[in-house]
């Protein structure tokens, strides 16, 4: 059986991946989900700003929005004109993107290079 891993949270505020097949118990402390094990008690992810102490530019994520962060290898082209990624190949109208504030625009164009700059192509 594949051992299972989830992000969490400890006292320190630290991230850990916490193997689901340690934990003993969970319960609710207050409006949050404590994971116990027999020797520690973790804590759920509950806000954007411990979610992004998880997601990181070492891991190649980068916030482009007030509540966005994306993964930076999946964006296959800038709209920079409408300030949005987008990780389709092709780019249609169904197509995922994300948004992107207008404050992180020149550095979303440093970071993926005007090739992927839709804005250039269409």
């Amino acid at each position: 059986m594949e051992h299972k891993h989830i992000p969490v949270l400890r006292s320190d505020k630290s991230i850990y991946w916490l193997n689901i097949e340690d934990i003993c118990y969970s319960s609710m402390d207050g409006k949050r989900i404590a994971f116990h094990t027999k020797t520690e008690t973790f804590y759920q992810i509950n806000n954007f700003d411990e979610l992004l102490r998880l997601l990181t530019p070492d891991a190649g994520f980068e916030k482009l929005d007030r509540s966005v962060v994306v993964k930076m290898d999946n964006v296959t082209y800038f709209d920079s004109d409408y300030g949005v990624v987008y990780f389709d190949k092709t780019v249609e109208k169904r197509s995922k993107f994300a948004t992107v504030a207008t404050g992180y625009i020149q550095k979303v164009k440093k970071l993926i290079g005007l090739t992927k700059n839709a804005s250039n192509n269409l």
